[in-house]
């Protein structure tokens, strides 16, 4: 937020009711706060922008749980899909020890990429390597490695890309959220700062 509050966001919002609500019980200083703009159709709009606020607050919060669950959701894809890649990965290096072509064309050499994108892109030369040559999955069947689990394998990676395309969406969802919350929270604390001024001097000639 652009403005810092030296407060909880719950706890400035309350403060924002408090004042509206203060004079719009209030005949009498309804009656004195008129004469400077804020007359009950003016501070009628201002709740309405309070709870704007409010609802944009709860917005956000669901917004960053709904985030929250989509990388949990990235996680668990991830953790399931590097479990059985780096089981298939052992034994294809059993298996082709020997052989060159199927060591460069499946990348079994090397250590695993970190990145996301360099991850699956040595999956993909993994399965698709191996679906693209009958002679290899038959190699691979000493160890019960056939096609079905081959394909199987493979769509673990393909839910590792959905869950990660689901989490980026979900993130930009959430920035979002706080964004448009924290504009109108900024717009309040605007409005909320003029008018305790206005409402002091408007109001003065209550103190003895």
């Amino acid at each position: 937020m652009a403005t810092k509050l030296a407060k909880s966001l719950a706890e400035f919002l309350f403060e924002v009711q408090v004042a509206i609500d203060l004079v719009l019980t209030d005949p009498e200083r309804q009656a004195r706060l008129a004469a400077y703009g804020y007359d009950a159709a003016a501070l009628t709009a201002a709740r309405a922008e309070y709870e704007r606020a409010e609802a944009l607050t709860q917005a956000q919060m669901r917004a960053y749980g709904a985030q929250m669950g989509a990388t949990a959701d990235y996680k668990a894809a991830r953790a399931r899909a590097e479990k059985a890649y780096k089981r298939s990965l052992t034994l294809a290096r059993i298996v082709f020890r020997e052989d060159v072509g199927a060591t460069v064309a499946l990348d079994l050499k090397g250590r695993r990429r970190q990145s996301l994108a360099g991850w699956l892109e040595q999956c993909s030369f993994f399965y698709e390597g191996l679906l693209a040559r009958p002679e290899r999955l038959a190699q691979m069947a000493v160890f019960g490695y056939d096609a079905a689990v081959v394909e199987a394998e493979k769509g673990l990676i393909t839910a590792v890309q959905q869950a990660n395309r689901a989490q980026d969406l979900a993130k930009g969802e959430a920035r979002e959220a706080t964004r448009v919350r924290d504009a109108q929270v900024d717009a309040l604390a605007r409005w909320l700062s003029d008018f305790r001024v206005v409402t002091k001097i408007a109001l003065e000639e209550e103190t003895p």
